[in-house]
């Protein structure tokens, strides 16, 4: 069932979305069950639910996010940081402005992410967090459309403010980097711009990132090193309920997770980037471009 309305107060889900869209658990197709959909701007879904043709499973769209989690379905370190980031949300963006003071300016250190991935067509961010890669997207004439994931809640509301007060449209989910809500090949770039250090499954979100990429995409990935980490591992013992949320995987020391990548990547680098404070590794998808 379809219900149109005269406008939609978010940028919501456009319904060309969904053919993209993929169930997490199955990787079954994914269909419009209900919908409330924007005549003003057209064909934009602010609620409704999807259903999967294969398992059988519903995830709802709400406020214009789809959504394939529950957080309190959540487990490991994607729970403890799905909490933290909830948390943090109203305070993260000057939080992040006052550290990338430190690496040069948050201007110079976004610039330089959305260069070294050199977007192009069809672009996901996952980790989006609240949106601060996206006026560096959307200046980039190539880019076409631009979709965002996160595992966060609290970071994904405060991003589609953003984009509405900005008229970006942006279609955004709640989901896991470990099984991206996306059909195979979807997207000519992906960028991941922070957290993989301590996702619960790094090289499984690798290989979902090189999937939902087309044949030839560039796939950008950047975080801290482990001397930035270990200061994030200080500060997580001040705040109640989230000591040592910054441990890593098994507590391992933090480095560029290279030797996790799918078999056959092509044009493989990694480079220390914000004076040796971060890193950043970079591969495409085999295939034409």
């Amino acid at each position: 069932m379809t219900v149109e309305v005269s406008a939609w107060e978010t940028t919501g889900m456009h319904r060309a979305t969904v053919d993209l869209l993929a169930c997490p658990n199955c990787r079954g197709q994914l269909a419009l069950a209900t919908a409330v959909v924007a005549t003003t701007p057209p064909g934009v879904v602010g609620e409704g639910i999807l259903a999967c043709a294969g398992c059988g499973r519903t995830f709802p769209i709400t406020d214009g996010i789809a959504r394939f989690v529950e957080p309190d379905g959540l487990v490991g370190m994607n729970r403890g940081f799905a909490r933290f980031y909830d948390a943090i949300c109203r305070v993260y963006d000057p939080f992040v402005t006052a550290g990338f003071a430190f690496l040069g300016g948050e201007k110079a250190v976004r610039e330089d992410a959305v260069s070294r991935l050199a977007p192009r067509g069809r672009v996901i961010e996952v980790s989006i967090g609240t949106g601060g890669n996206l006026p560096y997207l959307f200046a980039r004439p190539e880019v076409a459309e631009v979709h965002g994931l996160d595992v966060s809640a609290g970071q994904l509301e405060r991003c589609r403010r953003r984009c509405v007060q900005q008229g970006w449209p942006v279609d955004l989910t709640l989901g896991l980097a470990e099984a991206l809500p996306y059909r195979d090949a979807s997207f000519d770039a992906v960028l991941h711009l922070g957290g993989i250090n301590f996702f619960s499954d790094r090289a499984a979100a690798l290989r979902e990132m090189a999937r939902i990429a087309r044949p030839g995409a560039r796939i950008v990935v950047i975080d801290e090193t482990e001397a930035v980490a270990s200061g994030y591992r200080r500060f997580s013992r001040l705040l109640p309920g989230f000591t040592d949320l910054f441990a890593g995987p098994a507590g391992e020391a933090i480095v560029p997770p290279v030797d996790l990548l799918p078999p056959g990547m092509e044009d493989v680098g990694v480079e220390s980037i914000w004076r040796d404070h971060g890193w950043c590794l970079s591969f495409r998808v085999p295939g034409p471009a």
